[in-house]
């Protein structure tokens, strides 16, 4: 959502030429048709079964060999393994020759791509959104796989936190513009890495016109919404279950139930089994248009213990009118005052008691949804973004 709200801003500055870069062997799906909309011309370079045959069968020698040896493997962790020889000739033959006012990459894993077409092409300004820290957030995923006891699977993402980190001490002081979702990222990058610009460009997320709630039911509606797949997520829930609702068993004024919408079937065999037995969780799997489900929800809770970046979860949240009940971790970067906009807990304990004061407190409820949604107009809505991204240019 982050790139697609940046490229919309930026089709308001510029003509748009966008460069798909697939990272690995996951297939791209068509661009949506909002995309076509605002895009000049469309280049997807995809890994070719037959001319990158080397990669393939590398990466699946990775694969097998990091199930197989885990932490024995030492070596350095690619950054960007897709970027193969016939990858880049393609590359260079889309781009060559090209001249382009400003260059916008997402996220720097992509510099490799650059890198290996900026020597044919023209362009008078590089400028990089970083989304999120990379190193510092794989350092935080590395600490808590610890804590849950993966080390096999910490070392690994040590590793990767390392390869971020060199690409990181090499790129960043190089280039002259760099987007940061947050205050809080933005002096990080100034003290690491004495950067030349960095500007906070939130992420951001329209406020619906209606968001008439839908009622009918005996049971307090939390709701958690997240990409499954990825592992903090997948600990927030174990965590949630865990420790959180058995105390929450007890101190919640009426029944309740948890719904999670995300697909299920990639979090770990062990949770899924352990969620099926829980009666107060109800797995939604994956859903075209979350709307509806906010509508029917009575609140939100965001327990992540790990992340980088800022959440579009609470955002999105916000500006449907569901309050929010989030650790520190959860709610981190963005402008929010306990009690004022949401409700902030760090341990199983006082997270449950939110929960719980929440439920029985219409008028926090009511107090809640009102600041947070002016919140999200004021300060994280998309119409932000052209003023930022415009106002750049013009510099």
């Amino acid at each position: 959502m982050r790139a697609f709200n940046t490229l919309l801003a930026l089709s308001s500055c510029f003509a748009i030429d966008l460069l798909v870069f697939s990272m690995g062997l996951r297939k791209i799906l068509p661009p949506q048709p909002e995309v076509n909309r605002i895009c000049s011309s469309i280049v997807i370079n995809v890994s070719n079964p037959v001319l990158d045959y080397r990669y393939w069968l590398q990466r699946i020698w990775q694969k097998a060999s990091d199930r197989t040896f885990g932490s024995y493997r030492r070596q350095a962790m690619p950054i960007c393994p897709g970027l193969t020889t016939h990858r880049q000739k393609k590359l260079q033959e889309d781009f060559g020759g090209k001249h382009y006012h400003t260059v916008h990459a997402f996220r720097i894993a992509v510099y490799p791509v650059f890198e290996a077409i900026c020597n044919v092409l023209s362009y008078d300004r590089l400028q990089l959104d970083l989304d999120d820290i990379e190193s510092d957030k794989f350092s935080q995923i590395m600490e808590m796989q610890k804590a849950n006891g993966d080390i096999a699977q910490a070392e690994m993402t040590g590793r990767l936190a390392a390869a971020y980190q060199k690409l990181e001490e090499s790129v960043l002081p190089t280039v002259e513009q760099i987007f940061v979702c947050s205050s809080q990222d933005r002096t990080k990058l100034k003290t690491l890495h004495h950067c030349r610009k960095v500007t906070v460009l939130p992420n951001v997320y329209p406020v619906p016109e209606k968001t008439k709630r839908i009622t009918g039911t005996e049971k307090y509606r939390l709701l958690f919404v997240g990409r499954l797949g990825y592992e903090p997520n997948a600990d927030a829930i174990l965590y949630f279950c865990d420790q959180i609702l058995p105390l929450l068993r007890r101190k919640a004024p009426s029944r309740f139930e948890l719904r999670i919408i995300g697909d299920g079937s990639l979090l770990p065999r062990q949770t899924r089994k352990k969620l099926a037995q829980l009666p107060e969780i109800v797995m939604l799997g994956k859903v075209d248009d979350v709307g509806p489900y906010y509508q029917q929800a009575d609140a939100a809770v965001v327990p992540l213990r790990a992340g980088g970046g800022t959440r579009l979860k609470i955002l999105e949240a916000f500006a449907w009118q569901i309050p929010v009940v989030s650790t520190a971790k959860g709610i981190e970067g963005l402008e929010v005052i306990h009690g004022q906009h949401a409700l902030i807990a760090d341990t199983p304990l006082d997270f449950a008691h939110q929960c719980a004061k929440l439920m029985a407190d219409p008028s926090l409820w009511n107090n809640l949804v009102d600041n947070a949604r002016s919140l999200v107009s004021a300060k994280y809505s998309p119409k932000r973004l052209p003023e930022i991204l415009c106002a750049e240019e013009s510099l």
